[in-house]
């Protein structure tokens, strides 16, 4: 073995990092294919902090020895860090086919599956990694807030409160903790949680400070205490200027929401939205869903025996989480959330169907021996929705308000023709400011910018459009400016579709006990009002360049550009 190599990784076994570093990137000139120069050079990187940097070690590494394990998890966690979650997905798959009993892979694998909504799968992943080693309290606080985001509350409390035993200081552990009771609407814990972690981590819980005091009916304090913060974050920026703008100080608060999605844009390399990807798989969706090909699909049958789905399509910060929590508190209805398996049935019909891309491999499905993938596609999503507990948990129907799932409706057709699809529209200039309100990555990423959101809207309209024109598509659409000034004769409207009879309770959601694990958990825990109505009209000034564009949605559906 090299001397080099020695020294460096004896310096590396001391903690002497820089002198590890200097003498493998000098052996590293000679022969830059040296594995166990790389290895320390990656290690002395990581160990230091410097995962950027280690960054091109292990990559050199997996690519010289596609049986590391332990660099595909380290590189799967410098991308996950760096939120390229594609390519840390891609790593941690190969790390657990290599070792299917590697705690950290799975833990985070869970992670990456809980923040892409696919949670019965992060938390299969999180538990894995615990019975693989449960002395990570960080793996039980990633746990509880996937189980946080499930409304598995009690659970993810109790989770939380063993983390928190483990290690008491942990800030992290206590913040996301102190989050879910906020959450609930318990704002004296979470106030004692932050109370406690803040005597010794200054300046490390701000934002949730900021929102919890702005909870309170304390905005000046929460203000306070953003403005004299050191450096801000986006999601701290987004605060504040939330609660400038119910300040009605309307131009600092878009100066913040502009310079919030200014500083996601510039951190998170995975936030880009690709104008020109977008409109040609939209395109792709139109030429091949015309209408012979929509008539000549196979359909499933109705599987009568399981609690049936009720889709509530449309955009972002459209008034999904309201109209949903009004149908659930129906005896009949559980909620069932932003249920990601529509568009699963995209990457499963690929598997299914290996004739190509989608949606040019469902010409497959027109022979008769490939019919029986409408069935699959319903299996398919009854088997995630049994995950969740949404079949055992039902009266008859759950809920799946998954934004935009309105590009695959003719997939929904294929698996589901008789299911209600309820399509909630909103004035799109008050779409575009709540979107460019809130941190969402609905829509590849399209809302980090006004002329990126105004883009997609378009886009969308225009695809839903042509399905419109192609086939029958069922829907009851519904105005969330009526929805919310004549909610007794909405409401009554949509569940004699469903075939249900009225109840009271779905006039009065504010008194669900469960919280929505959206950008609207506090506003759905108000009684049902008109006062996000035209609130666009506070930035006319900021929109007024994007008019022309949105015309055909505004006069879609009967909207002015003024209020």
């Amino acid at each position: 073995m090299s001397t080099s190599v020695e020294e460096a990784r004896q310096a590396l076994e001391r903690g002497d990092f820089d002198t590890a570093i200097h003498a493998s990137e000098l052996l590293l000139r000679r022969r830059p294919k040296d594995i166990n120069a790389l290895t320390v050079l990656a290690r002395a990187r990581l160990a230091k902090g410097e995962s950027t940097a280690a960054a091109s070690a292990l990559a050199g590494i997996v690519k010289l020895d596609t049986t590391a394990v332990w660099a595909f998890v380290a590189l799967g966690n410098v991308y996950l860090s760096g939120g390229h979650h594609q390519q840390a997905e891609a790593l941690l798959r190969k790390a657990l086919l290599l070792d299917p009993e590697h705690a950290a892979a799975h833990a985070q694998m869970g992670v990456i599956l809980s923040e892409n909504n696919d949670l019965s799968g992060g938390e299969f992943h999180l538990r894995r990694s615990l019975t693989l080693n449960d002395e990570e309290p960080g793996v039980l606080a990633d746990l509880a807030l996937n189980l946080t985001q499930q409304g598995r509350t009690e659970e993810a409390h109790g989770l939380y409160a063993e983390a928190n035993r483990r290690s008491p200081g942990d800030v992290r552990i206590a913040a996301y903790w102190a989050k879910l009771h906020e959450l609930e609407g318990d704002l004296e814990q979470a106030d004692a949680l932050l109370e406690r972690v803040e005597r010794d981590s200054a300046g490390d819980v701000d934002l949730l400070r900021a929102s919890l005091d702005a909870r309170r009916g304390h905005p000046e304090e929460a203000l306070a205490v953003l403005e004299n913060a050191a450096e801000l974050s986006g999601d701290a920026l987004l605060e504040r200027g939330r609660i400038y703008d119910r300040h009605r100080e309307y131009d600092r608060a878009w100066a913040d929401f502009e310079a919030a999605n200014r500083h996601f844009r510039q951190h998170a390399p995975g936030i880009k939205y690709e104008k020109q990807a977008v409109e040609a798989f939209f395109a792709r969706l139109r030429r091949f869903f015309s209408r012979a090909t929509i008539e000549d699909l196979p359909v499933a049958a109705v599987r009568a025996s399981v609690p049936q789905p009720v889709f509530i399509v449309g955009s972002p910060r459209s008034g999904t989480t309201l109209l949903e929590r009004m149908l659930s508190c129906h005896s009949a209805v559980v909620d069932g959330g932003e249920l990601p398996f529509i568009a699963g049935l995209r990457v499963l019909s690929e598997g299914l169907l290996p004739g190509g891309k989608f949606p040019e491999n469902l010409r497959l499905a027109r022979f008769g021996d490939h019919r029986y993938v409408a069935s699959l596609f319903r299996d398919y999503y009854f088997a995630k929705a049994g995950e969740r507990g949404l079949l055992r948990a039902s009266g008859g129907y759950f809920t799946d308000k998954m934004p935009f799932n309105e590009y695959y409706l003719p997939l929904i057709r294929m698996a589901f023709p008789e299911a209600p699809i309820i399509h909630l529209v909103r004035h799109p200039l008050d779409v575009v400011v709540s979107m460019f309100a809130n941190k969402l990555n609905h829509g590849f990423f399209c809302a980090y910018s006004v002329e990126d959101i105004v883009h997609h809207l378009l886009a969308v309209h225009e695809l839903h459009e042509h399905y419109r024109r192609q086939m029958t598509t069922g829907e009851i659409v519904v105005q969330y400016e009526r929805l919310v000034s004549q909610p007794e004769a909405e409401i009554r409207r949509l569940l004699e579709a469903a075939g249900l009879a009225f109840e009271d309770a779905c006039l009065t959601p504010q008194e669900k006990s469960t919280y929505s694990p959206t950008p609207s958990y506090a506003a759905v825990g108000e009684a049902i009002n008109t006062r996000a109505v035209n609130r666009f009209a506070n930035y006319a000034d900021k929109l007024e360049g994007h008019l022309a564009a949105l015309t055909p949605l505004l006069e879609a559906n009967a909207y002015r550009a003024g209020p």
